[in-house]
C-alpha cells in the first residue's frame, strides 16, 4: 500500500463493497441507531441497529466515534481532537479506531519533508502521485480541515473504513448543533443482519 493511487483505489473499492453489503442499515426509515454501551471490558463500545417495524429485531455491532462535520462551513474535525460537544464521554475505547487511522498515517514510510517541494502543476505522474500522497497524510494527521468537495469527504470515509477494516460509516445529524457525527461501525452481527435485513 505504498502507492497513493493504490491506497485510494483499494479504499474506494472496499468502501463501495461494504456500502452495498450493508445498504439496508443506512435506511433510517427502517432502522434506528442506538449506543448502548460506551465502555466494555471486551474492548470496543456496543451499538444496536433496531428495526422500526419490530423492536425485538436488533443487530448488534461495535462502534467508534470517527469525527464531526460542521455543516455551515464543511469543517471536518477528527474524533481524537473533538472537545466539548458532549457526543461521548472521554473514554479511550470510543476513539480507539480513529487513533488507529492517525497511527497508520504516522507509520507510512515516506520522507514528507523532501516531498513538500513538489508542485501540483508538475506533469510527471510520479511527482503528482507524491503530491497526492502528501495530501492523504495531511488529511489523516491534521486535527481539522475544510472539506473542499463531496468527493473529498468520500475519500476520507473510504480511507477510514479501509484502514480500520470496518463494516460501515454511520452518520447522525445533530440539528441543534448544525453538525453531522460520523461513527465507524465494526463487527456487525452477520447472522442477525442476514435474518432481519429484509424482514
Amino acid at each position: 500500500m505504498n502507492n497513493s493511487n493504490n491506497i485510494i483505489t483499494q479504499a474506494l473499492s472496499y468502501y463501495d463493497k461494504k456500502k452495498h453489503q450493508f445498504k439496508s442499515l443506512y435506511n433510517t426509515k427502517k432502522y434506528t441507531f442506538t449506543i448502548i454501551k460506551e465502555d466494555t471490558a471486551e474492548g470496543l463500545p456496543v451499538c444496536l441497529f433496531t428495526r422500526l417495524s419490530s423492536k425485538d429485531k436488533e443487530i448488534k455491532a461495535n462502534y467508534n466515534f470517527l469525527g464531526i462535520l460542521h455543516k455551515s462551513d464543511n469543517l471536518w474535525v477528527w474524533g481524537w481532537s473533538v472537545i466539548g460537544y458532549n457526543l461521548y464521554s472521554r473514554i479511550r475505547s470510543i476513539i480507539y479506531l480513529t487513533k488507529q487511522i492517525m497511527n497508520y498515517a504516522f507509520d507510512l514510510q515516506t520522507n514528507v519533508e523532501s516531498q513538500l517541494f513538489y508542485k501540483v502543476q508538475d506533469t510527471n505522474s510520479h511527482q503528482r502521485s507524491q503530491v497526492l500522497y502528501i495530501q492523504i497524510l495531511k488529511d489523516l494527521l491534521t486535527s481539522q480541515f475544510y472539506v473542499r468537495h463531496p468527493l473529498h469527504l468520500e475519500k476520507i470515509l473510504a480511507l477510514s473504513l479501509y484502514i480500520t477494516n470496518s463494516d460501515m460509516i454511520y452518520v447522525e445529524n445533530i440539528e441543534n448543533l448544525n453538525i453531522q457525527a460520523y461513527y465507524i461501525i465494526q463487527n456487525i452481527d452477520k447472522s442477525s443482519f442476514q435474518k432481519y435485513r429484509d424482514a
